[in-house]
């Protein structure tokens, strides 16, 4: 007989804190919900209640397909033998996962008691009726199994985990996912490429011309703490978005949405970042401490609740863009011109409306997934794109004649070809959003288009010319 476990063993991931993170991103309160019903009725107490207040969609789960492959080797050569999906996970999560399947010829979950290593031992005895069986597991909650098993078979086992086994059973076997690069996952998760956008907090420094050495190690120290802060909140984000992003074609992908890095693993992933924050905004300016915890709370209002609205998720995003502006002001010492805060409105806008564009088209429903948006919606986001795109260009040309730019610049004429640029690159931009040239990031094609970098370096050459002439 064959004994399957279902946590990080069948799945990649833990059906519990599936439930929770689902919850979680349901109701802000979940964390003492959860702790009031465990401390009332105990860990069964609280599966039951998680599995009641979550929808999971099973055919979504993370499934690790070489365990799946095992199974069906194992049934191939010992085909007059059963096999038993066993696991503390609640007993009808677990019978809907065994169905879906379809490979089980039997399925055991927790309902009066937490079906866990010695429990779960008794219940595999009544099975065999103290006959020889193989388990499949992934923890040290096993090790009481693995030793009365007749092979242990050890899914992404630690070195620790091996050795253990190796002392009370000798017929070991080990499942490894080698695809999986934990340190790459890791910096995907954190999306460093996304850095990109706080570099916003240098652009009130550049653009007032002021002594830019003597800013730098608060600018750097600033760069940094909003940097992994904002990386933070990915992290929490994907963790509230698994189920959507499973729905989604390209997100599906991501590291919590596929399993390559567990739930708990973005926890701690998260509460590292945090803690790191806050270490480097010890030294700055208390209302830069201000602006972060003010981001920080923002970001995770957006996750939670804003992004779900339509509109207001594209408002709210353009917001951040401009939080970055007014941050790095804050900074610098500077105060945000109000040129400076229309143009980033309406280009920011431009941005985010570009974001929802593409993934609009991208969409094999009628609905996105966690957002709100229709498909009937494409017209107006798509229209939005090119109105807020083009407005931003007709901000810089009226500042260009305006007396802020005649103060700064010797000469303004050469200042004309800036608008000139930045209305091709929106239009190349929007071009390749018709024809789906671009994936479901903006940022991620602007950081891979020759096209961005020939027009920030022209931006550079033509401001610095004005500037010195």
């Amino acid at each position: 007989m064959l004994i399957v476990d279902l946590d990080k063993t069948l799945i990649k991931s833990d059906y519990l804190l599936e439930s929770f993170v689902c919850y979680y991103s349901q109701n802000i309160f979940a964390p003492f919900i959860s702790l009031f019903i465990y401390l009332n009725e105990g860990k069964v107490g609280l599966k039951k209640f998680l599995y009641k207040k979550t929808d999971i969609s099973v055919s979504n789960l993370p499934f690790n397909h070489n365990v799946l492959d095992a199974i069906q080797d194992w049934k191939k050569e010992n085909p007059n033998d059963k096999v038993f999906l066993i696991s503390a996970t609640y007993h009808e999560a677990i019978e809907s996962i065994a169905k879906h399947i379809n490979c089980f010829d039997g399925w055991f979950g927790t309902d009066n008691e937490n079906l866990k290593s010695e429990i779960k031992l008794k219940k595999i005895k009544e099975l065999t009726n103290d006959k020889a069986f193989t388990y499949i597991g992934d923890s040290s909650a096993d090790l009481v199994i693995w030793k009365n098993a007749k092979k242990c078979i050890l899914v992404n086992p630690t070195q620790g985990l091996i050795s253990k086994v190796k002392k009370i059973n000798n017929s070991i076997a080990v499942i490894e996912n080698k695809d999986t690069n934990t340190l790459l996952e890791i910096l995907k998760a954190i999306r460093v490429h996304q850095w990109v956008k706080n570099l916003l907090l240098f652009v009130p420094a550049i653009l007032a011309l002021k002594p830019f050495f003597s800013l730098v190690e608060n600018l750097v120290s600033g760069f940094l703490a909003f940097s992994f802060i904002a990386s933070a909140f990915y992290i929490l984000n994907d963790l509230f978005d698994i189920e959507n992003d499973r729905n989604h074609p390209s997100k599906k992908f991501r590291s919590f949405a596929s399993g390559s890095l567990s739930i708990f693993q973005g926890f701690c992933i998260f509460c590292v970042l945090i803690i790191i924050a806050i270490m480097i905004s010890i030294n700055l300016s208390q209302p830069f401490q201000l602006c972060l915890f003010l981001y920080a709370f923002s970001t995770f209002t957006y996750s939670k609740y804003l992004k779900k609205i339509p509109i207001l998720d594209i408002f709210t995003l353009t917001s951040f863009y401009i939080f970055r502006l007014v941050t790095g002001g804050v900074l610098a010492g500077i105060t945000i011109s109000n040129w400076l805060l229309t143009f980033s409105a309406f280009f920011f806008l431009f941005l985010a409306a570009v974001k929802r564009w593409i993934e609009l088209k991208k969409l094999n429903s009628n609905l996105v997934s966690g957002r709100g948006y229709q498909i009937s919606d494409i017209s107006f986001v798509s229209n939005l794109s090119y109105f807020s795109g083009l407005i931003s260009i007709l901000v810089i040309c009226l500042y260009i004649e305006s007396q802020q730019a005649q103060a700064l610049y010797g000469q303004t004429t050469l200042l004309w070809f800036i608008p000139v640029i930045l209305l091709y690159w929106v239009l190349e931009t929007l071009f390749k959003v018709e024809r789906g040239d671009i994936d479901d990031d903006p940022v991620k094609y602007a950081l891979k288009s020759k096209t961005s970098y020939i027009s920030l370096f022209g931006f550079a050459v033509i401001a610095l010319i004005a500037a010195t002439i």
